[in-house]
């Protein structure tokens, strides 16, 4: 193994042993980044003859994972100091600058694997990028791709990822196909593969996206349901939900209800939410 691709394999298992100590530390609803995990790894820096990733019960993840970090290569206190640094500044730099920072959609080991590496790669230059061949480097180009509206070769990245099983990916491509990014629009394709991957992976935000088709489609029940379903996770939901009650779009009419959900909403500041009340000249605040 060559020393570039080792280092890689150590950020990744201990981005992903941060995450698992946040998961055992905090409460079960307790909402966490990833730069409360990169905090969690400055802790073990202090740890100089310790370690924070030991649980007593053997077969647990942390105790895996640590394992199977040892076993990689045997480091030095000062080498082992220095790889969790720059994987501290990379769990920043993501933090910083990726769309989105929400840990909730790590349900599974496979999830935060699958989080560690897309860190990881988000610090890589396009030009090594395009090096490599794995499913990580392909989202990670499809993403950059998009960005720069370069949107068939995004599709082409998404698509590629997605067959090897790369959760974001395959979620970025159904999102290509309905609004017809780099490929033909297609909503009913969309809608059908939306619902296949809710079936096989666990996300908020598919789940959201299902419940706007349905709300697109007037099939309001239904999408009353989505949206009630990721109302605590999602702050969109929240907006839908509140244009429903406002409408009686498959609930009973609450005004009330409505304008508690846009406060809500507005304070988590969704945009959608914000650009409603302002074209409106809706007054949330009772006089």
């Amino acid at each position: 193994m060559n020393e570039n691709k080792t280092k890689i394999e150590i950020e990744a298992i201990l981005i992903q042993l941060s995450i698992y100590y946040m998961i055992c530390t905090r409460g079960i609803d307790e909402k966490y980044t990833i730069k409360d995990c990169s905090n969690v790894l400055k802790e073990e820096i202090k740890n100089k003859n310790t370690t924070l990733f030991h649980v007593k019960k053997e077969d647990h993840i942390i105790n895996k994972l640590y394992e199977k970090m040892k076993k990689i290569e045997k480091m030095e206190y000062e080498n082992y100091k220095e790889i969790l640094e720059d994987t501290i500044l990379k769990m920043r730099y993501f933090y910083n600058f990726s769309k989105d920072n929400s840990l909730m959609s790590t349900a599974l080991e496979k999830d935060v694997e699958e989080l560690a590496y897309n860190i990881l790669y988000f610090n890589m230059g396009t030009d090594q990028l395009k090096k490599l061949t794995d499913v990580h480097a392909e989202y990670e180009l499809g993403e950059r791709y998009l960005d720069a509206e370069m949107d068939k070769l995004a599709f082409e990245c998404y698509s590629k990822a997605a067959e090897k099983g790369h959760k974001l990916a395959a979620y970025r491509r159904i999102i290509c196909i309905y609004k017809g990014y780099g490929t033909e629009k297609n909503e009913e394709l969309a809608f059908e593969e939306i619902r296949k991957f809710i079936k096989e992976f666990v996300f908020s935000k598919a789940e959201l996206l299902l419940g706007e088709m349905y709300f697109e489609k007037e099939i309001y029940e239904e999408a009353f349901k989505q949206f009630k379903k990721m109302e605590k996770w999602e702050t969109r939901a929240k907006f839908y939900l509140a244009l429903m009650y406002m409408g009686g779009l498959g609930v009973d009419k609450d005004e009330d209800e409505a304008k508690n959900l846009l406060i809500e909403a507005v304070n988590a500041r969704n945009k959608e939410a914000i650009d409603y009340v302002l074209e409106n000249g809706l007054v949330l605040i009772d006089d």
